[in-house]
């Protein structure tokens, strides 16, 4: 049921997803409490945690707990070694990496169908509302666009950060040490739009960023993994993305092709205005390299 919970977070309202980070969180342990004890480590009413229970398709909350229970005592009757076993790709060892030719492309075969699984369960989770939503609101050029990351998805928040820039104005990506994040979030309105890119272990200071920005008004779309960064209890969209595979890392794979496939949904909802745009760009630049007559 936790991967149901994540699939369809992009659907829940900010209450609804403040309850369910905190079943996410502390799964199954949180909803086997009643209903009020949920509520309050929520910071949610009791109706918001039964409008969840009734939107995961359990008709009281007694059914939801039973349904817990179930799983719960289907996994103590697993032994380990077959837990172990059933994971997928879960006996790579980076210790274990192969010298020998053969064997090295064995593992190089088992590490592209790591990353094509991942990006492909990425993908399919998305729920094509949140994709659209999210679509609209970064393609519309009257909202202007903070971008953050932390320390290890700085680099995605980047690759968004500059390819935005190319097809709109007002991207701007927060960079430097905390002590500067306040500049970008003095003159915050309700029209501005900040883009968050946090996976584990999430990131205090993003997280809070994120939270204030989320208090002044800004609309916050979270890029978080299945697990889910605290973040999603103030944002409006959120896509959880798996970054589980073979090495010792976070896979960066589904965050890059993440970005990719929102800059190809804007391309084609606005190609006309973007060609223009890349155009009028590529002319600044060829004049600044020397290569063309001032504009």
């Amino acid at each position: 049921m936790a991967a149901a919970i994540r699939e369809g977070i992009g659907t829940l309202t900010p209450t609804e997803r403040k309850c369910a980070g905190v079943l996410l969180a502390n799964y199954p342990v949180a909803g086997l409490q009643t209903v009020s004890a949920l509520a309050h480590d929520a910071g949610v009413s009791g109706p918001t945690v039964l409008r969840l229970v009734a939107k995961l398709g359990f008709g009281s909350y007694g059914e939801f707990q039973q349904r817990l229970r179930d799983e719960l005592a289907a996994r103590m009757r697993i032994a380990p070694a077959d837990a172990i076993a059933a994971a997928p790709e879960a006996d790579f060892e980076a210790s274990a990496v192969p010298e020998g030719g053969d064997e090295v492309d064995d593992l190089l075969d088992r590490f592209r169908r790591s990353l094509v699984r991942t990006v492909d369960e990425t993908l399919k989770s998305i729920p094509r509302a949140t994709y659209t939503a999210i679509g609209a609101v970064l393609g519309n050029p009257r909202r202007p666009v903070t971008i953050i990351g932390g320390r290890f998805t700085s680099c995605a928040a980047s690759q968004l950060a500059l390819q935005l820039r190319e097809v709109r104005r007002d991207v701007e990506q927060v960079t430097g040490p905390t002590a500067r994040w306040p500049e970008y979030l003095i003159d915050v309105t309700r029209r501005d739009v900040f883009v968050v890119f946090d996976i584990r272990g999430y990131q205090p200071d993003v997280v809070r960023f994120a939270k204030e920005a989320a208090r002044r008004g800004a609309e916050i779309i979270l890029i978080t993994d299945i697990y889910l960064s605290p973040v999603a209890a103030v944002a409006d969209h959120v896509v959880s993305i798996r970054t589980d595979g073979l090495s010792s890392w976070e896979s960066m794979t589904s965050l890059s092709a993440l970005v990719e496939t929102i800059m190809t949904y804007l391309s084609i909802a606005r190609w006309s205005e973007i060609k223009a745009r890349i155009e009028r760009m590529e002319s600044i630049r060829s004049y600044l390299e020397g290569s063309s007559d001032p504009l």
